[in-house]
């Protein structure tokens, strides 16, 4: 009895371990012979309505949408509510990129760049446009590797650009 016990709990964790995984929309999972290596496929970026990267604010209360446009050397920052896609315009005049630049973090400030649609004031996207460092150093969207910071209804947020691929 005690071995029928024991067998069905391995056989449990067996299937719990089989299950697991990543979970990404048109994932399958099947079994993989003992001995064999799996190679991990990279993730695709997740990207903002603007085509751009998107950072964490918060515990996702907020994203931030990172777009580099290489032809006019300029950085924009979106800010967006909790699902991304809805801009959150607030009444600084600036936010703060940290960014790494030729291997050192450096700060900028983007400043308000106000869209068609922002309430007189507020601004939901801001601009850091003809740096002589941005432009020196960052040649994609992949360059961009540092922080975003700003103050959204009282409160401070940041987030990290990142780049995540698989191995």
């Amino acid at each position: 009895m005690r071995i029928v016990f024991l067998m069905t709990g391995a056989a449990a964790l067996a299937l719990a371990a089989g299950l697991a995984g990543c979970s990404q929309s048109g994932q399958t999972y099947h079994e993989v012979t003992k001995g064999v290596k799996v190679k991990e496929e990279p993730h695709s970026h997740e990207h903002g309505p603007h085509g751009g990267h998107l950072v964490e604010l918060g515990e996702e209360e907020y994203h931030a949408e990172v777009v580099f446009d290489a032809k006019d050397n300029k950085l924009s920052v979106y800010l967006l509510d909790s699902s991304a896609k809805k801009p959150v315009p607030i009444e600084g005049k600036d936010l703060t990129l940290r960014l790494t630049i030729d291997g050192k973090p450096k700060s900028f400030a983007a400043t308000a760049a106000p869209q068609s649609d922002d309430p007189k004031g507020k601004s939901s996207r801001f601009e850091l446009a003809g740096n002589p460092d941005v432009k020196a150093h960052i040649k994609d969207e992949e360059d961009l590797k540092g922080a975003v910071s700003t103050k959204i209804g009282g409160k401070d947020y940041m987030g990290d650009i990142t780049h995540e691929h698989g191995q």
